[in-house]
């Protein structure tokens, strides 16, 4: 009862912990079913050896003692590769967390009055491990809201207008800011998809047109043959409608100057063979139509976008 619960959950540990490292290192998937398998075998045995030697020896039943230590032990497995799932940078040696849980779960197993002893110490192991969760995820929650907080100032620092879809088709999905240029992006996907469009979508992107000013083309007319460039582009009143197909893909963008100083690209993005190519041709859509429907943002609606997309 206190050599068991110390000495053997700190060697199944140790092996465990010695077969994760190979594992990482490794990178190989095969390598984790092996893990897996390694653990229920040294649990599952250790389990099995110390039920048989408290058969007979006990008077409550033998398995309660084996099943706190069990727990304890996946518990602690459990605990040891959830931040390779959560994105969390470290968390307790193994060996540690499958000793200090085991005997967390015979001490109080220990102590507690017989009728409770077995659920008291199955809480206590389990409380343990997810207090050891929180701890360790207390700090990532904390980052995420700080980086969120972040991002959201930065959309709302921009500072001028900001172009969005006016479009009940269309749905905006996430936004971003790319520095030091303050441009805005906006994906869009279509509201109710269908065959032609599935895997389509859009991107809104704003622009003011100081920072167009710098590239050697004028304004809206960045690498088009109306401007010396090499790429096709047509006039369509406020709107140029440059095609960027080429032999792997498949694209038209909609540019035009939504408001005074700030024009807003309205690209096409289509779906992606496995060479990085388009999976299909671009879909029956008016491009120059829907850029008809961009708009200035209304006072807090790309914050509404951004709270929806990270929300």
């Amino acid at each position: 009862m206190v050599l068991f619960p110390s000495m053997v959950p700190l060697l199944t540990g140790t092996a465990l912990w010695v077969l994760g490292m190979v594992v990482i290192l490794s990178e190989n998937e095969s390598y984790t079913v092996l893990f897996v398998g390694a653990a229920v075998v040294l649990v599952g045995g250790s389990h099995l050896w110390l039920q048989s030697i408290l058969e007979g020896r006990v008077q409550q039943p033998a398995w309660h003692f084996p099943t706190v230590l069990t727990t304890a032990m996946t518990a602690a497995v459990l605990v040891s590769v959830l931040p390779f799932f959560l994105n969390i940078e470290s968390s307790p040696p193994l060996p540690l967390l499958c000793c200090g849980l085991s005997l967390l779960g015979a001490g109080v197993y220990s102590v507690t009055r017989w009728r409770h002893r077995f659920v008291g110490a199955l809480t206590a192991v389990t409380a343990a491990a997810l207090a050891i969760v929180g701890f360790l995820w207390m700090p990532v929650v904390q980052e995420q809201a700080e980086e969120r907080e972040q991002e959201r100032q930065e959309i709302s620092d921009v500072p001028h207008e900001i172009a969005v879809l006016d479009s009940p088709e269309w749905e905006p999905t996430d936004i971003s800011v790319s520095a030091p240029s303050d441009s805005v992006s906006i994906d869009y996907e279509p509201t109710e998809p269908s065959a032609p469009t599935d895997g389509f979508s859009l991107t809104l992107r704003t622009k003011t047109m100081e920072a167009l000013e710098d590239e050697p083309w004028e304004p809206l007319y960045q690498l088009c043959d109306l401007d010396g460039g090499g790429t096709a582009c047509e006039e369509h009143g406020d709107v140029v409608l440059a095609d960027l197909s080429d032999g792997y893909n498949h694209t038209f963008e909609a540019r035009t100057e939504f408001t005074e100083g700030v024009a807003g690209y309205l690209i096409g993005n289509m779906p992606k063979d496995g060479e990085g190519g388009s999976e299909a041709e671009f879909p029956d859509i008016d491009m120059v139509d829907l850029a008809g429907d961009i708009r200035p943002a209304e006072p807090g609606e790309a914050e509404d976008i951004f709270e929806d997309s990270s929300g």
